[in-house]
């Protein structure tokens, strides 16, 4: 995909207009929070405001056909992971923020303009709050009011220490919204407590673990506490809520590709056939079944732990399908499906797409769409963000593979060949463990 010259137009305008602005030494070592983005509007234009926990340097681009711009913010989650403003005015139909990247960090604001329309820029509160302007304007959207801590966070501790693994909790008050992710440079896991103050002290400073060299935990924001835990070395990590009391466990351990479990999700199944091939009997639930057992085979020959959630012809409902990963305590999700176009188009599309929906997926969506497509050799359509069932409720990093399109004529011949499922079912083994190689296990889910 290739950006207009225009583009650079835009990013001139930013410095021109003050929107770039440094950040404080202190504040450039953090990761900033996309906090919300509130819209005005009227007849003569439209205002975005975007605010940040931190300012950051923005880069922007811009598309035509149709047209949009877009603004990375580096070092930068968004808060909720997604943000969504539909605007239906004139001059631009919306205002998305998602995660570009989980691994550096990349906030990105997209703005779908109606047309090609100049941008007026304008920042506030030392960047961190940003101003775009359309047409003459929309008016000053309103800051939305700090919400208030519901969650106290008493402190935590060392359950478990050693050179391998080791095991911290973190006592609550109640169970809260928390993110985790992982930073290098240097190597920490990193979790934000949301609607949440401070308590109590992050931990005993006397560290007797292989693992961790510090623990810090700050009032990040009026309603976020962050916690720290800065590593020796890389190192894998899964977190886990408790109740009753509510406790917050993170488990540390040198990264290590044997041994870990792995749930493979042949999709559809029984009542549900999925998407019909270009030729009559072929179905969805039947192809991905077969790729999910070769799979599986292919796994556990390199001693990686396996459970399908199907492996006969059986309906599962969606949510019980992440369900089960999550109570086994899996590493990874993998959900495996055929693609179709619909009535009309039939056979116009080939290609596989990798769909991953929280933003510590996006590397293993990655990772997934070249070894798959390096294996298969169709053409790889690129890693898609979505809140399917099967990756949305998944607390482990989890991506639903469209392997190919059944209904094209080329490609559903292929899917019907029992050599071709047996290259996907190497695709999908050399995602899962090139990306267990690459100790890419540092991350999970957001937690709601």
């Amino acid at each position: 995909m290739a950006f207009c010259r225009s583009s650079s137009r835009i990013v001139l305008s930013l410095v021109v207009l003050g929107l770039v602005c440094p950040a404080r030494a202190e504040e450039a070592d953090e990761v900033a929070l996309l906090k919300d983005i509130t819209v005005a509007a009227n007849a003569d234009g439209v205002t975005i405001r975007i605010d940040l926990s931190h300012p950051r340097e923005a880069t922007s681009h811009e598309l035509k056909s149709p047209h949009r711009v877009w603004f990375d913010f580096p070092d930068t989650q968004v808060r909720s992971g997604t943000i969504s403003r539909p605007v239906n005015h004139k001059l631009i139909k919306a205002v998305r923020a998602g995660q570009f990247s989980a691994e550096p960090p990349i906030a990105r604001v997209v703005l779908d303009l109606s047309g090609d329309h100049s941008l007026k820029l304008a920042r506030a509160d030392e960047g961190r709050v940003l101003f775009i302007g359309l047409g003459k304007g929309g008016g000053r959207p309103e800051e939305k009011p700090a919400r208030r801590p519901t969650v106290s966070v008493a402190g935590g501790e060392w359950a478990e220490e050693g050179d391998e693994s080791a095991r911290f909790v973190l006592r609550l008050s109640d169970m809260a919204p928390v993110r985790a992710f992982y930073l290098d440079d240097p190597e920490r896991v990193v979790l934000d407590i949301e609607q949440a103050c401070i308590a109590g002290p992050a931990a005993d400073p006397s560290l007797r673990n292989g693992l961790a060299c510090d623990v810090r935990m700050t009032q990040f924001e009026s309603d976020v506490v962050r916690l720290v835990i800065e590593l020796r070395s890389p190192a894998g990590f899964a977190l886990r809520k408790l109740l009753n009391p509510a406790r917050l466990e993170l488990r540390l351990a040198r990264g290590e590709t044997r041994n870990r479990l792995v749930v493979i999700d042949p999709g559809h199944g029984g009542k549900d056939a999925g998407a019909k091939g270009y030729k009559a009997g072929l179905l969805e639930k039947d192809v991905v079944l077969d790729i999910g057992r070769r799979a599986a085979e292919l796994l556990r020959g390199k001693g990686v732990r396996v459970v399908m959630t199907r492996d006969d012809d059986t309906f599962i409902p969606l949510s019980e399908r992440p369900g089960m990963a999550n109570n086994l305590g899996a590493h990874l999700f993998v959900s495996i499906h055929c693609n179709a176009m619909p009535e009309g188009k039939k056979g116009t599309r080939s290609g596989t797409e990798v769909y991953y929906h929280t933003p510590i997926s996006s590397s293993f969506a990655e990772v997934m769409l070249k070894e798959f497509t390096d294996c298969t050799e169709t053409t790889a359509r690129g890693t898609l963000s979505r809140r399917f069932v099967v990756v949305r409720e998944a607390l482990m990093p989890s991506v639903l593979v469209e392997t190919g399109y059944i209904d094209h004529p080329d490609e559903g011949a292929k899917l019907a060949d029992p050599s071709f499922r047996q290259r996907c079912a190497l695709g999908v083994v050399h995602g899962v463990m090139r990306y267990l190689e690459r100790g890419d296990l540092k991350s999970v889910a957001a937690l709601d």
